[in-house]
């Protein structure tokens, strides 16, 4: 195996590449740490210690972001990603905070939808979850589980956006209206308690 090129990863980072295939992602200090030079040859133990290294690191970074809220498996790869690891390291990580049950798509939606019920739309809260990578089947059970009624939220957003007021003008219940319907909520009931 040969280190085939170092190439420059964000501020302080570097991806090693052995054999032209991205490897490792380290701190630009920890080139002289392990004596790492383009076109070096490089032995099993040498890359068993880089490996190791980085799957630490990585689990330890899967960890804090977890520690700060919870997030969806998706979210944790696009994170890994970015942070420079590669597939196999991030699938090992991910085996790993699995161990731990500490990802659960179907927990996170629960109370993604729980907390997000009384001031979003199913289609909404459905588009947001999605976006955060939960399976569409995921979702339907947690909104099936968690939201009672639209009419709720509806109601809480009109009272938040009016603001007080006991009326509004026709050009601020389009608008409302608009927003609303872009929002996902049913035309009819918006219609329904914009005119009480």
């Amino acid at each position: 195996m040969y280190i085939t090129r170092v190439e420059k990863f964000g501020k302080s980072k570097v991806k090693v590449y052995i054999d032209e295939e991205c490897k490792f992602c380290l701190y630009s200090k920890e080139l002289s740490k392990y004596k790492i030079n383009e076109n070096d040859e490089i032995t099993e133990e040498e890359y068993e210690k880089l490996y190791q290294a980085n799957l630490t690191r990585a689990k330890k970074y899967t960890l804090n972001i977890l520690k700060m809220m919870d997030k969806t498996r998706y979210e944790i790869i696009r994170k890994l990603k970015q942070a420079g690891y590669n597939d196999e390291i991030i699938d090992k990580a991910l085996e790993y905070i699995n161990s731990y049950n500490y990802i659960d798509d179907a927990r996170y939606a629960s109370k993604y939808v729980r907390f997000k019920r009384d001031s979003k739309s199913k289609r909404e809260i459905m588009n947001l979850l999605l976006k955060k990578g939960v399976s569409k089947d995921i979702i339907e059970d947690a909104l099936f589980g968690e939201y009672k009624s639209e009419e709720i939220a509806l109601i809480k957003t009109i009272n938040k956006r009016k603001r007080g007021k006991d009326e509004l003008s026709e050009e601020d219940k389009r608008r409302l209206m608009t927003n609303l319907c872009n929002k996902g909520f049913d035309y009819e009931l918006i219609k329904k308690h914009l005119q009480k």
